[in-house]
């Protein structure tokens, strides 16, 4: 572990937190991952091996996000809600998404010679907490992307991936808006199975409404929660339902609190 994890783990008691893992997919994967009930590692172009991504929370990841208007139901956004237990299959914990990183998505006001590995959290239960204490104050500011207007405890001329890390989460000049850097990354390299371990799947509704799929989804022991979609659509605007949907399941099962 480097600097940013010394800090974030002084500076923050230990906690358990709340939220669910998010896996974000699209129908097309999503066929093979309803036929084999399980989610299963891919290559990544980052790290080079196979692994399976989450996100921390919420679904930071857009599936498709470049394509303008179509109408193929491949292209369809998918996001499956999963347990936190499975935070124990983790094999890498980053304060970010690492695609990101490595695109230059965050420089500046990343420096071009950190590394990504600078950046890694202990391999527990409870780093994403510490993280979200650090610099977000609870979960809930978290989910709304609401970091904490100022972090002390620190020297900003000595402890740059920090000062950096914390001026990531509220540089927004001249760049467009991409959820995935206030975003808690959660990576593993062993398949994970759905029954018993996802909590809701959701998906457009025309899809839902064929036979079989919301018994199937149920069977896993998870909600089928469905959005609304045109026959034309943007995959990346789509994101804004399941943003609503996932947030109203998130409330409704006491995984935030209401004001």
């Amino acid at each position: 572990m480097g600097r940013f994890w010394d800090f974030v783990n002084a500076s923050a008691p230990a906690s358990e937190g709340k939220l669910p893992l998010v896996h974000s997919t699209d129908l097309y994967h999503f066929r093979d991952i309803q036929k084999q009930s399980e989610l299963q590692p891919a290559e990544c172009d980052v790290y080079r091996q196979q692994l399976l991504y989450f996100f921390y929370g919420r679904p930071s990841y857009r599936a498709n996000s470049r394509k303008d208007t179509v109408t193929a139901k491949a292209l369809l956004p998918v996001c499956l809600v999963m347990s936190r237990d499975i935070l124990g299959q983790a094999v890498r914990i980053m304060p970010f998404d690492t695609g990101a990183f490595e695109g230059r998505k965050m420089h500046p006001p990343m420096h071009e010679a950190m590394a990504k590995e600078e950046f890694e959290l202990a391999i527990a239960s409870q780093a994403p907490m510490k993280v979200i204490n650090v610099f977000y104050g609870n979960e809930k500011n978290y989910y709304n992307a609401k970091a904490n207007s100022n972090v002390s405890g620190y020297d900003s001329f000595d402890e740059l991936e920090i000062d950096s890390y914390f001026r990531l989460l509220h540089h927004r000049a001249n760049t467009e808006f991409d959820d995935r850097i206030t975003a808690i990354e959660v990576q593993m390299n062993t398949s994970v199975g759905l029954t018993g371990q996802v909590l809701a799947a959701i998906l457009p509704k025309p899809f839902l409404d064929r036979p079989g799929i919301v018994e199937q989804i149920e069977k896993w022991g998870a909600v089928a929660i469905p959005y609304n979609v045109k026959e034309e659509f943007i995959p990346r605007e789509v994101q804004g339902s399941i943003f609503d949907r996932l947030t109203d399941f998130l409330y409704q099962h006491r995984f935030l609190d209401r004001d």
